[in-house]
């Protein structure tokens, strides 16, 4: 039995059997493209490694994500997101907005990454996602230009619209004395990864703060304002600047100082292509291209505005998967 809610009223469904339903899963078995005959779609076709596969059916729902993969797509739709890491699925490289454009699907006018999670590693997944990002919230975070402005422990759904870079990855850095770095993980890591050249990685290790920006390529005299303006803070025991936590309030001022770059990685990016209440993928002129479907973030843009919090996806995912699994039966059952 099925519960469905809608409206308010609770109905009760015996529409499948459990024990006769079959779920088929293959894995390994990438769609590249819809099957559509007299204006309907009737399949996909998959190309594998033993050749190409065709499953014929009577509808299909597109649920593969985003396009934060596909620095190509990213340029296209979201200018400026193709320079950015992102911790997004690895299949995230817009394949079923590319299949539904070409019959006529068309996307919404908004598309925009979702704010992501501050990492030194854009690489080590392990590291990914950690509750207070990667760092200590007692450290400074400042911009590539040294100055602080937002508390480090505001989390990075409203930090990362102060680290927006032009035509490169979003990042800002950590600064902190030893104190602090005593407790950053994966620092000695750091370190040495950037000591032994690595493209993307750079944390680093000074006496002063002028010797440190150096290093940071950042202009010393603002950074030493910078440290300087939160020094006095920490000594006050209240952050009258941005209202971090007292307790997370730390001077850096013990003569070994800690600087390392750490990249927005964003989680995907969402908008994508238009569906109506049905769930069914429509063309430009807003009618429903028969037995198209589509669920989750790659048609979120009319249940997603400018600004991501988190955890959205997750009830976009099973809201609109429920209705599209729901309409699809239906049609198919006509």
């Amino acid at each position: 039995e099925y519960a469905d809610r809608q409206s308010g009223q609770l109905r009760r469904l015996e529409a499948l059997d459990f024990c006769r339903v079959r779920l088929h899963v293959f894995v390994n078995t990438p769609a590249n493209g819809l099957i559509s005959e007299e204006g309907a779609v009737c399949g996909v076709v998959c190309n594998t490694k033993r050749g190409v596969k065709t499953f014929h059916a009577k509808a299909v729902i597109l649920a593969t994500g985003t396009f934060a993969r596909n620095a190509e797509l990213a340029k296209e739709l979201d200018p400026g997101s193709e320079y950015n890491f992102t911790a997004a699925s690895k299949g995230d490289e817009g394949d079923g907005i590319i299949m539904a454009r070409k019959l006529g699907a068309v996307l919404y006018p908004y598309q925009h990454k979702m704010s992501g999670i501050f990492a030194p590693d854009p690489y080590d997944m392990p590291v990914v996602g950690q509750p207070s990002n990667s760092y200590p919230f007692n450290c400074l975070l400042v911009t590539s230009k040294g100055e602080r402005k937002v508390s480090e422990t505001a989390g990075s759904h409203f930090q990362t619209e102060y680290f927006i870079e032009e035509n490169a990855p979003d990042f800002g850095w950590v600064v902190m004395d030893q104190a602090i770095a005593d407790r950053f993980l994966n620092l000695e890591k750091y370190l040495k990864a950037t000591e032994e050249g690595s493209t993307y990685i750079e944390a680093y290790k000074a006496s002063s703060l002028e010797d440190l920006a150096k290093k940071m390529k950042v202009d010393a005299t603002a950074l030493a304002a910078t440290v300087t303006r939160y020094n006095e803070l920490c000594k006050a025991g209240r952050d009258d600047d941005f209202g971090k936590d007292p307790k997370y309030l730390d001077p850096i001022d013990d003569g070994t100082y800690y600087a390392v770059k750490e990249y927005d990685l964003t989680r995907g990016e969402y908008g994508g292509i238009v569906t109506n209440e049905k769930a069914q993928v429509v063309n430009k002129e807003g009618q429903p291209i028969k037995g198209l479907y589509a669920a989750g973030l790659i048609s979120s843009g009319e249940l997603l505005g400018d600004f991501y919090p988190g955890m959205e996806a997750l009830g976009i995912c099973s809201y609109m998967g429920y209705i599209a699994g729901r309409e699809a039966a239906a049609e198919i059952a006509r």
